[in-house]
């Protein structure tokens, strides 16, 4: 049984790589291929691309980017012509898998979008392309379904991979504030700097309070220094993110995963965001909340802030406003317990080989 697995960044091969594990358990003669990263590899996927090294910063980066992975894309449709696999099983990543999608559909092969189309801009709004690249989608969100059900998708909502996880132990220690700007290189060298700029005035005004930073498993220590250079008021710990955030008081979050995971430990946060396209925030924003715990909510549940709109001294006097304030943190917290419970019970990966391994049964549409 050939199963292709694809995911484009660091976020994707961790998830691809947890779905990799769980796939091969249910059918040990599984043959996994695809793209991926490290972790994906060490699941037992064989990779035929790695795109979780290329950066797409810069704007002459970003064309030398797109240019491999257009190549990329047209290597993948030939490899699915020769393997022909029993299901193609993209994993967010969506201007290039929705490409792909495409492709393997062309060729009868039944196609799965894993995670949440929602999380892509105007996708919600605009249904049909994820249609036309998909036989179904088994989304990690409630609110994904209404949309596609309307659009008339074959999607299911599976549950969120992150309540498989062993929850972290919660001991806060007082005036810790965790920062969580990311998993990827990209995220920490477009949100880090602004977070150190915060947090180095919080220090100054407040020596007690101290700021600690994960450090992701896919990012090199050393590439993190080049981002970190100069004097800051961080203490870098390698190590789960979950069970470091289970230590701090408080944190500061990315908007999408990682402000999820803080949910999920019971953390109070700030959640921040910035536009990834040349820093036009305004451009890419969408109606509503930004933050997946007020997405889920359909309510502000965290305070969310655009970096590109706040200075530094405002996001220090919101982290310390929050780190004074016991009330709103014991609020929140009873707040963002509500928000997980409305991610479903644990299992979503057991859900997700069973619609897995029935869409690889049916052979080719």
């Amino acid at each position: 049984m050939k199963i292709m697995l694809i995911a484009g960044d660091a976020a994707g091969d961790a998830s691809g790589a947890e779905l990799a594990k769980a796939v091969l358990q249910a059918a040990p003669q599984a043959r996994l291929f695809g793209m991926g990263g490290a972790l994906m590899k060490e699941a037992g996927v064989r990779l035929l691309f790695n795109p979780t090294t290329l950066s797409t910063l810069g704007l002459v980066e970003g064309v030398k980017t797109g240019n491999i992975m257009r190549r990329v894309l047209l290597r993948l449709g030939d490899v699915m012509a020769k393997q022909d696999p029993k299901v193609v099983v993209l994993i967010d990543f969506p201007h290039f898998n929705l490409r792909l999608g495409q492709m393997a559909k062309a060729k009868g092969i039944p196609v799965l979008f894993y995670l949440s189309p929602a999380s892509w801009p105007n996708a919600r709004v605009r249904p049909g392309k994820v249609l036309e690249a998909s036989t179904k989608i088994a989304t990690v969100f409630p609110f994904d379904l209404e949309a596609y059900q309307r659009a008339g998708a074959d999607i299911e909502h599976v549950g969120h991979p992150l309540l498989d996880q062993m929850p972290p132990a919660k001991s806060p220690t007082e005036g810790l504030v965790c920062l969580c700007p990311g998993s990827t290189l990209e995220d920490m060298r477009r949100n880090l700097p602004p977070l150190i700029k915060a947090a180095s005035k919080v220090k100054e005004a407040r020596e007690e309070v101290d700021f600690v930073l994960p450090l992701p498993p896919n990012i090199a220590r050393e590439d993190l220094d080049r981002i970190l250079k100069g004097d800051h008021p961080l203490k870098v710990q390698p190590g789960r993110q979950l069970d470091i955030l289970g230590t701090a008081q408080i944190a500061v979050c990315d908007s999408g995963a990682a402000a999820l995971e803080a949910a999920y430990a019971g953390v109070p946060l700030i959640a921040v965001y910035r536009c990834p396209l040349f820093g036009v925030e305004k451009l890419w924003r969408r109606p509503g909340f930004m933050s997946l715990p007020n997405l889920l909510a359909d309510r502000q549940v965290v305070p969310e802030y655009c970096l590109g709109e706040m200075g530094a001294g405002r996001l220090a006097g919101e982290i310390e406003s929050l780190l004074d304030d016991e009330g709103r943190r014991q609020t929140m917290a009873a707040d963002l317990g509500s928000v997980i419970q409305s991610l479903g019970p644990p299992g979503a990966l057991t859900r997700m080989v069973g619609m897995i391994l029935e869409l690889a049964g049916r052979g080719r549409t």
